[in-house]
């Protein structure tokens, strides 16, 4: 066989980034997932079966426009550094790929299960960390649950991801890196990626030196220990007993309207998504000192090469707020915390200050324009949040076209479809209807 002659790649995982590996609990649980409606026409053969070979080729011409998705981890030897990505010269899409093997009801309780990926099959540490699952729906359309572990991105790196995969004219990317051979070749390339970012001998002593020594032994001892300890969980049957269970809703609206809406309130879609959220939980979950939930805000460059950089700011409003209330104390919120830093706790004027918020929420626009995947048209598209284990709820808004949607994840002491239809009476009655100002 002819020796590979390309140069060799390996990227670090950032050492924050590593704690979405740290354990086979947080990586199985920590997944970004979207989940896609399409127009099940093309996918289909003569006799009216779904084209699995069609499906396959489809997501494979998708990939081929996202390296980040032909990537695996691979650790150091002895866990001297954090894992490197590198190349995968062998993905196997059908690999990556579960065909559900019912028909899924389209107003029934399974289809949001199955957007969330929470059907998908568990990531296999092995590959590329991102898996689907396919799903015909009783309304003919198909339904893509596309996930990935969050260690190679957050939500707004993610919809990166998904605009390669789901742009049929974006141009193949060449493979002009290969994988390292060896551990001790990861390790040198590794080290000399570090050497050139440094200013001299001095400047790599200052560097290494600038992190405590200990903290670096502690994760070295984790990294060596990390094995072992996903052993004795999955002996032990731990994920079924320490992953709490989740509840899942999703509503959609006119795109149009609600930014209407959101203006006349005085606020974004951003910062009315946040007020749905909270007057909501206020309603379903009455508290004396008002609702709070957390809202991330990104502070990427205008390339956003960090694969997660966000920080969250907390967000309060009184008890009894009414939406009209609630849009503009958000955006003055939203807007302090951003032009600020470190993330400061803000909470609107009159709420009281409890010690802990519900969870979190947030609002991303991904395409105004139609999609395909494949030959397939996109028709809708559900953004979905990943819930921490200690948070009780979690409600992230996207657009897509002209449509407007709102996941709601929450642990099972929230209602959650609860949750969800009040949010969905608030957006119809705050929503002017065509002909209105």
């Amino acid at each position: 066989m002819p020796r590979d002659h390309r140069p060799v790649s390996v990227e670090l995982l950032g050492t924050l980034d590593e704690k979405f590996v740290a354990n086979v609990l947080v990586f199985e649980h920590a997944t970004p997932c979207a989940g896609l409606l399409l127009d099940g026409g093309p996918f289909r053969t003569p006799s009216g079966g779904l084209d699995r070979d069609l499906v396959l080729r489809s997501l494979a011409r998708g990939l081929g426009s996202a390296p980040e998705l032909l990537r695996r981890l691979r650790p150091a030897p002895l866990g001297l550094t954090t894992p490197a990505w590198v190349p995968d010269d062998d993905v196997d899409v059908a690999a990556h790929v579960r065909f559900h093997p019912d028909v899924v009801a389209a107003d029934g309780p399974e289809l949001p299960r199955l957007l969330a990926g929470r059907l998908n099959a568990p990531l296999d540490p092995r590959r590329p960390l991102w898996n689907t699952v396919v799903a015909e729906v009783d309304d003919g359309r198909v339904a893509v649950a596309w996930r990935i572990q969050h260690a190679v991105g957050d939500g707004l790196y993610g919809m990166r991801l998904l605009d390669a995969i789901t742009d049929p004219d974006a141009p193949p990317v060449t493979r002009t890196h290969r994988p390292p051979r060896s551990g001790g070749e990861l390790l040198l390339v590794a080290w000399s990626q570090w050497r050139r970012h440094q200013t001299g001998f001095t400047g790599a002593w200052h560097e290494y030196w600038r992190k405590p020594f200990r903290r670096r032994l502690r994760r070295w001892g984790g990294r060596l220990v990390r094995p072992l300890r996903n052993r004795a969980i999955e002996a032990r049957g731990l994920a079924a007993t320490l992953v709490p269970g989740r509840r899942y809703a999703f509503t959609v609206h006119d795109l149009r309207s609600v930014t209407r809406r959101a203006h006349a309130l005085g606020g974004s879609v951003h910062d009315l998504t946040v007020a749905l959220a909270l007057v909501a939980l206020d309603r379903v979950q009455r508290d004396p000192a008002g609702p709070r939930l957390g809202v991330p805000i990104s502070h990427r460059s205008a390339r956003g090469d960090r694969r997660n950089h966000v920080r969250m700011t907390v967000v309060g409003i009184p008890a009894g707020s009414t939406l009209e209330d609630a849009v503009p104390l958000v955006h003055a919120a939203v807007a302090a915390a951003a032009a600020t830093a470190p993330a400061p706790t803000t909470t609107a004027p009159g709420a009281a200050a409890p010690r802990t918020h519900h969870g979190y929420a947030s609002f991303v626009p991904w395409q105004p324009r139609p999609r395909r995947l494949g030959p397939a048209l996109v028709e809708g598209a559900v953004l979905w949040p990943v819930l921490d284990p200690a948070d009780d709820i979690a409600v992230f808004g996207s657009s897509y076209a002209d449509t407007f949607t709102l996941a709601v994840v929450g642990s099972t002491s929230v209602d959650v479809d609860a949750v969800e239809k009040v949010i969905d009476q608030l957006v119809h009655d705050a929503t002017p209807r065509d002909g209105e100002s």
